[in-house]
């Protein structure tokens, strides 16, 4: 069994990943997940600190010890902190947005600065990035409602499902991928972040490929 490591800003983005990608993709022999940041308790709820600030962390000082249990590792993290002087990403250019494929290239070149040399040449392509352009909750309006929201994408999922009832929780972000649906997956462009991830994950896992 093929056994994928997520690393991930929170336990809502690694449920919601999980999730998709079982959605989005077919696997001749079905892999293992593995929440390796943040990790969990026995309740799902997160027993160390989350963040892209937490991602770094750990890639850095932990990752290495991944590198005898998991095949794999999925690091996943979203550009809208990228501003952030220890992010050290810029989001716009000349006053417009830059393109998906360019601040995704530069949050993993900006992840491999970080990641000790020895670490990155053992993982070798083993590494797949999740780069969410603007957050995981682009991809939830996407894939789960079929809206492409690059802004304030969590703003727009409390209105449209309601503040009261929109919660950061594993459990609710379950019941959102359960509502993913393969139209809306393919709706994503080569050129957009979730296309991107869905084409470097499919050619990085040698048995799986886009349903």
């Amino acid at each position: 069994m093929t056994v994928i490591s997520i690393v991930a800003e929170g336990v809502t983005d690694q449920t919601y990943l999980e999730e998709l990608l079982f959605s989005a993709c077919v696997f001749e022999d079905e892999p293992e997940f593995v929440f390796a940041q943040p990790a969990r308790d026995a309740t799902d709820r997160s027993t160390t600190f989350g963040g892209w600030e937490a991602v770094f962390e750990y890639c850095k000082e932990n990752l290495g010890s991944l590198s005898e249990t998991t095949d794999f590792i999925i690091i996943q993290l979203d550009t809208d902190c990228g501003y952030h002087p220890n992010f050290g990403i810029k989001l716009d250019h000349h006053g417009q947005r830059r393109a998906d494929s360019e601040l995704r290239q530069d949050t993993i070149d900006v992840i491999c600065q970080i990641i000790d040399h020895q670490d990155l040449a053992n993982f070798g392509n083993r590494l797949i990035f999740a780069i969410c352009v603007d957050s995981l909750e682009t991809w939830v309006a996407l894939c789960s409602y079929g809206k492409d929201k690059k802004l304030n994408a969590e703003g727009w999922l409390a209105y449209k499902i309601g503040k009261r009832d929109f919660k950061k929780t594993v459990i609710f972000y379950r019941k959102l991928s359960k509502i993913i649906t393969s139209k809306n997956v393919k709706s994503a462009p080569d050129d957009h972040s979730l296309g991107m991830f869905l084409q470097d994950f499919c050619q990085t896992i040698p048995d799986a490929s886009l349903r």
